[in-house]
């Protein structure tokens, strides 16, 4: 399956072609042929050949590729179709809203670098305790063989992976609310 990483110079590259006056289908394969290396825009290519409406066609390829950004792309085309408003138009405000999303993204990496690298670095104290340990002299199996420190390393074990998951959890909500 073909992916479209970057979606915004595809879509740039469409609205000035479209505002250069090519038809649809001459726009989407001087931007197919230009813009979009990875091949994913062949099929809508195709279809506007075939004179088929390229809405749905957008939709689809939205749905195969998972992508939120040819998502919009096709409702945009899809009410540019059944309203009659400038098609360049529609996709530069497709472009637009790629744009934002892009930036989006990156703030969200930004803000949640710092709890990323927070859980990854308390992930690796406890190994830091145990090289500790064997640079005292002390072997795991002699640090950990009473029942006490057994215990209490399974429970720092446990509260580890729970903390990883709470904070997987945490990010995953908030990039969920975000998108």
């Amino acid at each position: 399956m073909s992916a479209v990483p970057d979606l915004v110079p595809v879509l740039d590259a469409l609205a000035a072609a479209l505002r250069a006056g090519l038809s649809t289908a001459e726009a989407l394969r001087v931007t197919a042929g230009a813009a979009d290396p990875s091949g994913a825009l062949v099929p809508v290519v195709l279809a506007a050949d075939e004179g088929r409406p390229l809405g749905q066609e957008w939709r689809r390829l939205a749905r195969r590729l998972e992508h939120p950004d040819l998502s919009a792309l096709a409702q945009a085309w899809i009410i540019s179709d059944r309203l009659g408003c400038p098609l360049a138009d529609a996709v530069a405000t497709a472009a637009t809203t790629a744009r934002a999303r892009t930036a989006l993204r990156h703030r969200l990496d930004v803000a949640t670098a710092g709890a990323r690298a927070t859980s990854a670095m308390l992930s690796l104290l406890p190994l830091g305790g145990v090289a500790m340990a064997l640079l005292l002299g002390v072997t795991p199996t002699e640090l950990y063989m009473h029942e006490i420190a057994m215990v209490a390393g399974l429970a720092g074990l446990g509260l580890l992976m729970l903390g990883r998951w709470m904070v997987r959890r945490m990010i995953a909500g908030v990039s969920a609310a975000v998108q």
